[in-house]
């Protein structure tokens, strides 16, 4: 389906899955290698490529993605192809993988750029060992500092909503945030930090 002329399902060989899972990064043109991203999904999704094998095409060659786009489609699709996909003994092990990488790749990132900012997004939403969640504390409190990285009040709820599901801010923050951003948006965020703390409390009201 060269040029994405056709709607179709490309499947790949084993000759060339091995070639991509070396060399994806060097496929130069934007939309071939689109493609090729697009193909190696339907095959996780169809169970030809394992979850945990598409999870780590993302954490090696993502990182070089140009296409903000594509980017941000390739977190959404590893971030499901966990929770989804993956063999349930492997989802802890993957989702440490993947945060570890998005971490790596938030710092690699040109400073200030949409891809740094897509990176922490992804990280936000992956962590869940204790180390990442104290650098999402800290880069919500100012004491972890991330080169050109702007923590803004939009970004500072994707930090939030994390920390709130692990336990790791109470409701008072929650509610010094909404004095901070007491808009309609900043008020939904809230509504959402609240649902994802883990009480049984909580979850019944």
């Amino acid at each position: 389906n060269d040029d994405d002329l056709t709607y179709c399902k490309t499947r790949f060989d084993d000759t060339s899955l091995a070639t991509l899972r070396e060399h994806l990064g060097a496929v130069s043109d934007p939309l071939a290698r689109a493609l090729c991203w697009s193909a190696l999904w339907n095959m996780a999704r169809d169970a030809l490529l394992p979850a945990r094998d598409f999870a780590a095409l993302v954490l090696r060659f993502a990182g070089r993605e140009s296409d903000i786009g594509v980017l941000q489609m390739l977190h959404a699709w590893a971030d499901s192809a966990l929770v989804h996909y993956a063999a349930p003994d492997w989802r802890e092990t993957g989702g440490r993988l993947l945060a570890e990488g998005a971490l790596r790749e938030l710092r690699e990132a040109a400073p200030g750029s949409e891809q740094q900012l897509a990176w922490a997004r992804f990280f936000a939403s992956v962590a869940a060992e204790e180390a990442d969640l104290a650098v999402l504390r800290g880069l919500l409190e100012g004491t972890e500092k991330i080169d050109g990285l702007e923590v803004d009040q939009e970004l500072r709820w994707t930090f939030l909503t994390p920390l709130s599901a692990h336990g790791v801010v109470d409701g008072a923050v929650l509610v010094a945030e909404l004095a901070r951003d007491d808009t309609a948006s900043g008020k939904r965020h809230q509504v959402r930090c609240l649902a994802s703390r883990p009480s049984d409390v909580v979850k019944a009201q």
